[in-house]
């Protein structure tokens, strides 16, 4: 029972580490903003899971570089999946995804 317990403590930590690992996180001042029009569109999964991310579109091929580096050595799967429908928005000076509600 206890190395059962043990096991089931090692998985679940091991998920938390990295359940995020393919994600390209975005620095502040790529997101930067001061109206909608500023902002764009851009993956942050290496995996391609349909995850989406905003920059200012000043930002885009220095967030392309940093995407391509961050990504290089990604061996995970890719993914096939339903993208919701969403836009980008420029909140509080930064740029953001903003998803459509469901009916």
């Amino acid at each position: 029972m206890t190395a059962k317990l043990g096991l089931l403590a090692f998985i679940s930590l091991a998920t938390v580490a990295f359940a995020r690992v393919d994600e390209v996180k975005i620095p502040a001042q790529m997101k930067a903003c001061e109206a909608v029009e500023d902002c764009v569109q851009v993956e942050i999964l290496c995996s391609h899971c349909c995850h989406s991310g905003a920059i200012n579109k000043k930002a885009k091929t220095d967030f392309q570089k940093l995407y391509q580096k961050s990504c290089r050595d990604y061996k995970g799967g890719a993914c096939n999946c339903i993208n919701l429908k969403h836009h980008s928005v420029c909140r509080k000076g930064l740029c953001e995804v903003e998803y459509d509600k469901v009916p």
